[in-house]
């Protein structure tokens, strides 16, 4: 059973991504194919399996290309920290990113996880700037730099900033709006 807060975060983010950070995508030509939002189809009529995906390897959409499909994790929050953020842990004790991808990493192709990580900042309802890198380098980088844990009401997390990634010669992709 899906519990309500999660529901109510992943119709924000849908609704977000649907009506902001996608026809961005679209008009720039930012990233390549079509995409299957996987939090939308737990809230609708594949709700067993799209589910799995979410909850056991972070991944919220299919990127679907004519050679195959990629999986991708989505944040979307308010602010301008033009940053990843891989959440360590939660006060709910549910797994984390951090935790299942880690894993899935480690076992090297026998879980899967997101390929790539999608971050986007909206603020009064514009995009202000989105990042797009694998999501194995956001956790080298966090393995390496041994990043500082920030904290908020529900959970402990790394900000990795994109900079900092592109500095230690990472490939992302961003775009910064205003």
């Amino acid at each position: 059973m899906l519990n309500r807060e999660y529901l109510q975060d992943a119709k924000e983010s849908i609704l977000k991504f649907e009506k902001i950070v996608l026809p961005f995508i679209k008009e720039t030509n930012f990233i390549k194919g079509t995409f299957v939002h996987i939090e939308k189809a737990t809230v609708d009529k594949y709700k067993d399996l799209t589910k799995e995906f979410d909850m056991h390897s972070s991944i919220d959409l299919f990127n679907v290309r004519p050679k195959g499909i990629i999986g991708l994790s989505l944040r979307i929050q308010g602010g301008y920290y033009n940053s990843f953020t891989i959440r360590k842990s939660r006060l709910s004790n549910n797994e984390t990113e951090y935790v299942k991808i880690g894993r899935a990493i480690k076992n090297k192709g026998k879980y899967i996880y997101p390929y790539y990580m999608m971050q986007c900042y909206i603020n009064n309802g514009k995009l202000c700037s989105i990042g797009f890198a694998k999501t194995k380098d956001i956790l080298k980088c966090i393995d390496k730099k041994k990043y500082i844990l920030n904290h908020d009401e529900k959970s402990d997390f790394y900000p990795v900033f994109w900079k900092d990634m592109k500095d230690k010669g990472f490939k992302v992709k961003t775009k910064i709006i205003n």
